[in-house]
């Protein structure tokens, strides 16, 4: 039973966290006003409202906190014996991760229904109104975005080890989300740019910007795993140093580390500095898959080694029971993700950004 809820913990935190990065995304795109963005606001609205979905898929995590010794938070079985985790106590106990929980998601669904459905009403009545609403709401929507996910990470993931901690954790988790999802959403717009509107509205200066935040994003989060790294093995300190240690001591997990710096951060790195790679779909495309496909092989390394009893390195049954979670979970979001975005016009209808853009690529 145990194994069951770590397997769905993996598979679910690297669902949520694609998820998140797809609200992250969208409540900047409003905040900012961005023209780039408005090309792959349907697949940011389309992933953001898999909220509910994902409020629903994550209940064993919620019920695992109520199994004592059978859960996966270790938290659980050492609550009255380790002294950095009787102090936490107030905060690390299963009614206050259950009530949190559920605030967690009703904010998120609550600042992703309103910026929707005011996106949704400009479609139909085509109030500029609606635009300046979510202008301010998105701004403030960020903050409250970036404070509750913060605290959702230490919950789901990093009390996993109750004794670690570490303060780039969440955001290093809320770059790599938004990362995903940019990738994800570069990828659906480089397959449609054949047809249009996409083959229009997409090209020139857009399809550059796409590129441009790919990278930007990239950089980002080399910078916060570095930052993260540098901070702990300079300091040294042995409950904050055991993070990459546990991982470095199982040569299967150094070597997928390596696999991370070179595919995850140097290659899309180069590849995107260039030109030619954001001028060209099929090229920034190929960029764009291997991002995602990092992503999903870092999500293991980052989450996986929680589980490991340490000195014990990785077997295949445990990497192929974990990939089949995962992939069972991501059928259904992508079915779900899938008949949302078909469900919905391609391109928001009357955005004064979008006809600045098309006419600016038109002319």
């Amino acid at each position: 039973m145990q194994l069951f809820f770590q397997v769905w913990l993996y598979a679910w935190v690297t669902w949520m966290t694609l998820t998140l990065g797809c609200a992250g995304l969208l409540y900047l795109h409003h905040a900012v006003r961005g023209k780039w963005s408005l090309v792959i606001l349907r697949t940011l609205e389309a992933g953001t409202k898999q909220l509910p979905l994902m409020m629903l898929l994550g209940i064993p995590v919620v019920v695992s906190v109520w199994m004592g010794e059978g859960s996966v938070y270790s938290w659980l079985n050492t609550l009255k014996t380790h002294p950095q985790v009787v102090a936490k106590v107030a905060y690390l106990n299963p009614m206050g991760f259950t009530v949190r929980y559920f605030i967690y998601f009703a904010i998120w669904i609550f600042l992703a229904t309103r910026l929707t459905k005011s996106a949704a009403r400009q479609d139909k009545s085509f109030d500029v109104r609606e635009q300046t609403m979510r202008l301010t709401f998105g701004a403030w929507s960020m903050v409250i975005f970036m404070l509750s996910m913060t605290l959702a990470w230490v919950d789901w993931v990093m009390s996993l080890d109750p004794v670690w901690s570490s303060t780039m954790f969440p955001a290093w988790f809320m770059m790599g989300g938004c990362l995903m999802a940019l990738a994800l959403a570069a990828i659906i717009l480089t397959s449609r740019m054949k047809s249009e509107p996409f083959k229009t509205a997409a090209s020139g200066e857009v399809l550059k910007d796409i590129g441009n935040m790919l990278l930007t994003l990239t950089m980002v989060w080399a910078y916060f795993s570095l930052s993260q790294f540098l901070i702990m093995w300079s300091a040294n300190i042995p409950t904050e140093v055991k993070y990459y240690q546990s991982r470095f001591d199982i040569p299967a997990l150094n070597i997928m580390g390596g696999v991370l710096i070179a595919f995850q951060w140097l290659v899309p790195f180069l590849a995107l500095l260039a030109p030619r790679t954001k001028r060209q779909p099929e090229l920034l495309q190929k960029v764009a898959i291997l991002i995602l496909i990092m992503r999903f092989v870092d999500m293991f390394w980052t989450v996986v080694p929680f589980f490991m009893a340490k000195g014990k390195g990785i077997d295949t049954t445990t990497v192929l029971v974990n990939v089949a979670g995962m992939a069972a979970l991501g059928v259904v979001w992508l079915w779900s993700f899938s008949s949302d975005l078909r469900n919905h016009s391609p391109l928001p209808k009357h955005d004064a950004r979008l006809e600045e853009a098309l006419s600016h690529v038109q002319s």
